[in-house]
């Protein structure tokens, strides 16, 4: 019996197409707190309190944001190749 887990082919590609988007989303993400972080820093002196912990966990997404990013990419990468529907691979 194979340690692999066995999918229907619909299910794999839905995965498959559902991790490169995400991988696409976590990039949108990812540029996105980088700018923010970057502009943040511009205004270090005179920030409040709140702003303080809104850049902590901004900085947090930047740190975490990218591990998803690559987790999703790895992934997405992993599952076989599932041809197109119709049987045609390309």
């Amino acid at each position: 019996m194979s340690d692999q887990i066995q999918f229907d082919k619909e299910y794999a590609q839905e995965i498959r197409e559902f991790l490169f988007e995400a991988w696409g989303v976590f990039g949108i993400i990812e540029s996105i707190t980088d700018d923010v972080c970057s502009n943040i820093r511009k205004l270090e002196n005179g920030k409040t309190a709140i702003e303080k912990r809104a850049m902590d966990n901004i900085e947090n997404l930047d740190l975490i944001i990218p591990m998803f990013k690559d987790k999703a990419r790895r992934l997405a990468n992993d599952l076989p190749m599932i041809p197109a529907k119709g049987g045609d691979s390309r």
